[in-house]
């Protein structure tokens, strides 16, 4: 078997048959679809088990509730296929996705990850191309890492199953940004790392309960937790270079939502992840609280000029 793929369900039962239905009508046959039920309490379950009577190349895998990252795992641990794919239940994909990762592993070779690019869905009408924006669609997994727009996100991927069992490297149960310290150590490490310039995935942005709709203490504790993981997981493997140090020093300063939260509830995450020992390490403590600060009205103001855009134009 070419392709599992694998997809984590939680309470989203008007979004399942569009989703399942993009994976059943691919042009590409040899795969099975891993349907992962994470302890619903709607009508999703029922859903599940009407799509895996009408084909045999679903299944259904029901759990006790774990969270995203839980049943993402579940799914792997039953997967047969040679690559792994993970969808996100209210996303889809295009009829062509298996088949343009087929084709590239055939004019390219096998890789141990392969990227692709994606819709922002917002609606019919609204929707914006996102792109890893590569310089290269093949080389090394570092080189990647640095030369490209590189995506956090686990679902715009396709990932060797055998390279993931010899990193050995699950999602964290348990966190939010489970996919920072999933997808960046899998690309760092990798010896190979292809990327299809082409938009074959769809990542709904306008479901009011996902988990990213609101911005709180527990978004920037885990983001920030995520970042200390990968520090940590490189510096265990002696595997630290400038290219990781200045990723997570601008993660700390720039990403972990500056712009859509305030600097008390940035530090007091920070101090609860002992950050400053990280930056400690790394040599840059000394204006480590002046730095975060600054960054932090400077990400609000491009923040709220960018809403001020939006609202104008």
């Amino acid at each position: 078997m070419d392709f599992s793929i694998i997809v984590a369900i939680y309470n989203i039962e008007s979004y399942i048959d569009e989703c399942v239905s993009s994976v059943i009508n691919q042009d590409y046959t040899d795969f099975e679809l891993l349907l992962v039920n994470d302890g619903s309490t709607d009508n999703s379950l029922a859903v599940l088990k009407k799509w895996e009577n009408i084909d045999k190349r679903i299944r259904v895998i029901n759990k006790p509730n774990g969270g995203l990252s839980s049943a993402r795992n579940a799914g792997l641990a039953c997967a047969k296929g040679k690559y792994i794919v993970y969808i996100d239940g209210d996303d889809w994909i295009t009829p062509d996705l298996l088949s343009s990762v087929a084709n590239y592993i055939k004019a390219e070779g096998d890789a141990d990850m392969i990227c692709f690019d994606y819709w922002c869905y917002f609606d019919s009408q609204n929707m914006k191309y996102d792109s890893y924006d590569s310089t290269v669609n093949s080389t090394a997994g570092l080189t990647f890492f640095a030369k490209s727009k590189f995506k956090l996100t686990a679902w715009s991927k396709v990932y060797r199953k055998e390279y993931l069992d010899k990193v050995n490297i699950q999602f964290l149960e348990g966190r939010l940004h489970e996919d920072i310290s999933y997808t960046v150590p899998l690309c760092v490490c990798a010896i190979k790392v292809g990327w299809i310039k082409k938009p074959l995935y769809y990542y709904r942005q306008n479901r009011k309960d996902s988990i990213m709709s609101k911005v709180t203490y527990r978004n920037v504790l885990d983001f920030s937790h995520a970042i200390c993981f990968n520090y940590y997981f490189f510096k265990e493997r002696n595997m630290l270079n400038p290219i990781i140090v200045g990723w997570v020093m601008r993660c700390f300063y720039k990403a972990c939502f500056t712009g859509q939260t305030d600097y008390k509830t940035l530090k007091r995450a920070f101090v609860e992840n002992n950050v400053l020992k990280i930056a400690e390490e790394l040599g840059d403590a000394k204006w480590f609280w002046t730095k975060l600060f600054f960054y932090h009205f400077y990400m609000k103001a491009r923040t709220i000029m960018g809403v001020v855009k939006r609202l104008v134009f």
